[in-house]
């Protein structure tokens, strides 16, 4: 059982970041599989209804979870699984997008989550959470806690009888890698009557760093959309006066290319007589900003 575990949340993990990739390069992929900005923005915008007519071999449904939340999960079922005779797997799937926008019926997450579904032979569940800012945090957490327990203590239409949640995994990617840790660390906590969590798995999850708190820092360490983007608008100039024992400065690499990079030495790693490792960092921002 656990090794078995173990083998579904590397495959699962091996799956989320190319398939993502995968199902947003669809409509226009450039070399090296990279989308034109526009494309992935205006990909993020079609909505794709569920299915009841297997799609790839899935079907689909949408199931209310809490309507005063308008808290819903997107359901995604492998023919394959219905038809087995062992049990299936099931994946409980937080969706990204900075805790302010999409849903599991974007058509980049329809198309993530159904082919989840059909490569792992797993029941996946994509589900929703209140978005900042009119819901703050811990709104999110609270609403993907009552999702685990609403699949933990109601018979779900649609789900297969042989859907194992004695055998759930949480994942997701971005704000939802955030959500899939957090449901994680509040779910050890609670006494689930049949849902047993197995492993967790988050792709390019954000959390926030002490500095990026200092401004404004919400519970659980979520600052505010708003603080984090007029964060990232501001630019920090490089320094040779030492700040919290660090110097910096800039060093061009190709003046045509604007190619450069920023470069920050520890004082304690001139004074020392022992070889220090350098570690290379490449920034994030979808490759547009």
């Amino acid at each position: 059982m656990r090794n078995a575990s173990i083998l579904l949340s590397v495959s699962l993990q091996s799956q989320i970041t190319p398939s993502m990739i995968a199902e947003m390069a669809n409509i226009e992929e450039p070399s090296h599989g990279v989308p034109r900005g526009d494309i992935m923005e205006a990909l993020f915008e079609i909505k794709a209804p569920a299915s009841s007519t297997p799609v790839n071999g899935v079907v689909s449904s949408d199931v209310t979870v809490d309507p005063s939340r308008s808290l819903w999960f997107r359901q995604y079922v492998p023919t394959s699984a219905v038809a087995a005779a062992d049990a299936v797997p099931v994946v409980v799937y937080y969706h990204g997008g900075g805790f302010v926008i999409w849903s599991p019926d974007r058509k980049p997450y329809d198309d993530l989550c159904r082919r989840l579904a059909r490569e792992l032979s797993a029941v996946v569940v994509s589900a929703t959470y209140r978005m900042a800012p009119e819901y703050r945090c811990p709104t999110q957490y609270d609403d993907g806690i009552k999702t685990l327990k609403f699949i933990d203590g109601t018979k779900i239409d649609g789900f297969p009888p042989n859907a194992d949640i004695g055998k759930c995994f949480l994942a997701g990617d971005s704000s939802g890698g955030n959500m899939s840790h957090h449901m994680a660390a509040r779910g050890a906590k609670h006494e689930f009557q049949n849902l047993y969590l197995n492993f967790e798995v988050s792709t390019t999850p954000p959390f926030m760093t002490p500095e990026m708190a200092n401004i404004e820092e919400s519970s659980h360490g979520v600052p505010r959309q708003d603080i984090i983007e007029a964060l990232f608008e501001v630019k920090a100039p490089p320094s040779s006066t030492p700040i919290n024992g660090v110097v910096s400065s800039d060093v061009t690499i190709d003046p045509s290319r604007s190619l450069w990079f920023h470069l920050d030495v520890t004082i304690s790693a001139v004074a020392t007589a022992n070889a220090m490792p350098v570690v290379v960092y490449y920034h994030g921002g979808g490759f547009v900003i």
